[in-house]
Order: C-alpha cells, then sequence, then structure tokens
C-alpha cells in the first residue's frame, strides 16, 4: 500500500477500510426523490463488469427506513436481516431539510452507513479508517504535490519540470503553490536519502 518510503505506519493501520465496504448514502437517497413515505425501492451495488454483486430492499415509512437483505457468511448458511433505521431530519437555512440516519447502534447522526458484521451502522461503530490515514509522511507529500502539479496543468511526476502559471491565476497565488511544492519535495528527496543512507 504505501510505495516509496514506506515503513512507518499510524494506528489505523490495522483497521478496516471505508473504501472496502458496502455502504448506503442517505444524502443521495434524498437527492433521488427516493425517501418518500410508504415507498418501496431496492438498491444493488455493481462490479466492474456490469454484473450486481448484492442488492438490499428499502421501505421508506414516516421517519424511518425499514432495510432487507441476505448475507452469505462463508462459514454458515445464508441469513435474513431486517431491522429499523430512525432518520432525523435537519432544517436548512435556506429552505428544505436534509435527512441523517440514526446510526442503530450508538444513535448518532450520520450521512452514510457501511456494511459490516451483517449490519449498516456508522464509521465510528465499525472502526473504519480512511485510506489516506494509512499513508506515511512521505505518501502524504507526494500526493500533496501531485494534486498541485495537476490543478497548474501539468504532469504529476516530481521529475517534470513545474508547469507555468495558468492564465487569469494571481502570480501571488501560484508562487504560493509553487514554494508548497518545492519545500515538500526537498523535504521527500531528503527523506529518500535518509532511507537509503545517503
Amino acid at each position: 500500500m504505501g510505495g516509496s518510503g514506506s515503513g512507518r505506519w499510524y494506528r489505523t493501520s490495522a483497521k478496516p477500510l471505508v473504501e472496502d465496504c458496502r455502504k448506503i448514502d442517505v444524502w443521495r437517497w434524498h437527492n433521488e426523490g427516493l425517501l418518500k413515505p410508504n415507498h418501496l425501492f431496492s438498491w444493488a451495488w455493481w462490479g466492474r463488469d456490469g454484473t450486481q454483486k448484492s442488492s438490499i430492499g428499502v421501505y421508506v415509512y414516516n421517519g424511518f427506513l425499514e432495510l432487507s437483505y441476505t448475507v452469505n457468511p462463508k462459514s454458515q448458511s445464508p441469513q435474513s436481516i431486517k431491522y429499523r433505521v430512525d432518520l432525523d431530519y435537519q432544517q436548512c437555512h435556506f429552505g428544505g431539510k436534509r435527512p441523517f440516519f440514526i446510526c442503530p447502534n450508538c444513535s448518532s447522526r450520520a450521512v452514510k452507513m457501511h456494511l459490516g458484521n451483517a449490519h449498516f451502522l456508522c464509521r465510528k461503530c465499525h472502526r473504519l479508517a480512511y485510506e489516506c490515514q494509512r499513508e506515511n509522511d512521505y505518501d502524504r507529500m507526494l500526493t500533496k504535490c501531485q494534486k498541485i502539479r495537476i490543478k497548474l496543468g501539468g504532469s504529476p511526476s516530481t521529475f517534470d519540470a513545474f508547469p507555468p502559471k495558468p492564465k487569469r491565476m494571481h502570480y501571488s497565488t501560484y508562487n504560493k503553490l509553487r514554494y508548497t511544492v518545492q519545500i515538500k519535495e526537498e523535504a521527500m528527496l531528503g527523506a529518500l536519502a535518509k532511507s537509503f543512507n545517503f
């Protein structure tokens, strides 16, 4: 996972990743008009080859949802799961309401819930980490430099010339970005040299 300069991991490295879990997103369902009371819909996950990997059924009540699906543990027979997930609506400043899941385990509000141990719960209850949290100092600096180079229309490679100032960008902004990359790339070279005992 790490790449050049890896070797020092954070404590979160042992945690499973958010990116590896099935998730449900209440804001997406709301934006797609799926959260109407007395509405039944199916939500599916698809593989890169276009085949359906899994799905759940969702029945919308007034103020809560009912999730129903089947899990297939490797060492057990398929198990039917059905449970209630409450919703909480927050008033928006410019009108309308924004929904949140209420985690069935800890009762905290969440926009997304993730599948683990047969139930959809919030990220904290499943003790999930983000992939970016597994990056060490070198990887984080490299990612930052690459993003700046791409933002300026250049190559992400640190071996290529730094991209010229884009049109309509202030020189102060450009110089600040260039200075940031320069400092981080010098630190990266220093870290590499140290790792190879140069």
